[in-house]
């Protein structure tokens, strides 16, 4: 009788076990084996809703994982006990988008920052150094919609260009400052045709005149005083005109005097 009541007392022990503590009556505390940090993620666990601090102590306290669950479903707070650095270099981390103001704080809510984590940008980072092509296909990056002249030069800024970055469509750029002649000698370059007065304009603009530009005069004939050449052509002409008219005036009055001069 005695060996079957012994039996049977184990047997109990053995399904209490099996159960992963669940039918306790008091929440057990945390064993001795093992070490945890101290970063705030909460967990609920058993029947009994205990609560610990993270995983890992609910582990040690006698619960496998499957007994648990996120006790708060918002944003883990950073340990408090790990120095961290004020500098503020921001970035959101996990499903809940949750920021931290550094890789620190965020690394100790528990966050693998290569995995979980992306930048948040205060200001538009400027590329670093390195060697990019000097073509326009300008794309928008971030949350601040950060613009660069390419991918490549996105890449450089540190921006993801796959996930982070989309394409802009192009517009022509805008003369920088500088001195150009007024003469009227247009030209078209690069790939959208952009359209400047004359090769130095188009250089303000980034563009090289010689390599990347055509002119833009058309192939027919010159509108008058649309170019200088016309314009050389222009002035005789009209200074033509004038003296055939002063000419044909003073032949006029020579004749109208000639017949008076003859009445009388």
């Amino acid at each position: 009788m005695k060996l079957a009541i012994t039996l049977l007392a184990l047997s109990a022990a053995g399904q209490v076990e099996a159960h992963g503590l669940r039918h306790l009556q008091t929440c057990p505390t945390q064993g001795t084996d093992g070490v945890c940090q101290m970063k705030m993620d909460p967990v609920k666990c058993g029947d009994l809703n205990c609560e610990y601090d993270n995983p890992c102590i609910a582990t040690k306290a006698g619960f496998a994982e499957t007994q648990c669950a996120k006790a708060n479903p918002g944003c883990p707070i950073p340990d408090a006990m790990m120095p961290c650095s004020e500098s503020y270099d921001p970035l959101t981390c996990g499903a809940l988008s949750c920021e931290y103001d550094n890789e620190c704080l965020a690394n100790l809510a528990g966050f693998d920052i290569a995995a979980d984590c992306t930048k948040v940008y205060a200001n538009c980072p400027t590329p670093m150094e390195g060697a990019c092509t000097m073509n326009i296909a300008p794309v928008q990056c971030g949350t601040l919609n950060c613009e660069y002249g390419n991918a490549c030069l996105a890449n450089l800024a540190g921006f993801a260009v796959d996930t982070q970055c989309t394409d802009v469509q192009p517009e022509c750029p805008v003369m920088g400052e500088g001195m150009c002649t007024m003469e009227y000698m247009p030209v078209k370059c690069g790939g959208l045709e952009c359209e400047y007065s004359n090769g130095c304009n188009a250089e303000l603009a980034g563009f090289n005149s010689q390599t990347e530009c055509t002119s833009a005069i058309p192939a027919g004939p010159t509108p008058l005083g649309a170019s200088p050449e016309a314009a050389i052509l222009v002035v005789p002409f009209f200074l033509g005109c004038f003296l055939a008219g002063f000419l044909l005036a003073v032949l006029l009055q020579y004749q109208i005097r000639s017949k008076t001069s003859n009445r009388g």
